[in-house]
């Protein structure tokens, strides 16, 4: 017996909907964050070194940053991220406790973008497209790049000193390299569609050029943000109508 084009639609149809794990009324959610950074790396810091994440965060290096953001998600705890951030870093070796770097006396100051996707995991299943309000933790995972664009500085102009500095600067100002941002966080949703988050991130990077100085430590940063996005949430499927065998 041959079996008609509707009903073989409609067996593929049924198989799809049965197996498929995904929030098909969310797909999509597209957002913004607005950052406070601290960049950690060849100066100032704690009494060490520097770059033992808390111990050395200097309050006064603070800077600010936003991001764009776009998430796919494919089930219910799972999201793909894709995001673009821009932010301001700022060190100085005033701000220090080590007396080595309070005796060298360097600052930097510049921008910084990064380009980042990843996995990002959902404690608890959240309700996009319907009218229900929802609460859940969430952390995630992911790799990508960061551009930054610094200049070193002396605090207080010492020809000598500087001299003995330049073979630990960077050749060129603007320095790539990769970084693996690891975060958690809270977010709420009011509404079908928008989502309000606050999260801490932690980027890993490899290599020590971000910061424009090549000497002690590896360079990293943490941002504390707040954020708001919007989920696009498409029609649900109407449904299927099978013919009768």
């Amino acid at each position: 017996m041959i079996i008609s084009t509707k009903r073989w639609a409609c067996f593929i149809s049924v198989a799809l909907l049965l197996t498929a794990p995904v929030n098909l009324s969310a797909q999509h959610e597209v957002g913004v964050k607005l950052h406070t950074i601290n960049f950690m790396g060849d100066f100032g810091g704690g009494g060490g070194l520097g770059t033992v994440f808390l111990k050395d965060v200097n309050v006064e290096a603070t800077t600010m940053g936003f991001s764009f953001e776009h998430k796919r998600h494919f089930a219910k705890v799972l999201s793909w991220k894709n995001g673009i951030g821009a932010f301001s870093i700022h060190s100085n070796d005033q701000y220090t406790r080590n007396p080595f770097r309070n005796e060298r006396d360097l600052s930097m100051k510049g921008s910084l973008l990064e380009l980042t996707t990843g996995l990002e995991v959902d404690i608890f299943p959240m309700l996009y497209c319907v009218k229900q309000s929802s609460v859940t933790p969430y952390f995630g995972i992911s790799a990508g790049a960061a551009m930054s664009n610094v200049g070193v500085l002396q605090n207080t102009h010492n020809e000598e000193k500087w001299e003995l500095e330049q073979e630990y600067l960077t050749e060129r100002t603007r320095q790539i390299a990769p970084i693996f941002p690891m975060y958690i966080g809270i977010k709420a949703k009011f509404g079908p569609s928008w989502v309000f988050s606050s999260e801490l991130n932690y980027r890993q990077i490899i290599g020590d050029n971000l910061d424009g100085y090549v000497r002690q430590q590896g360079d990293t940063y943490f941002s504390l943000s707040v954020g708001i996005a919007y989920a696009i949430c498409s029609p649900a499927f109407s449904p299927i109508r099978c013919p009768r065998f």
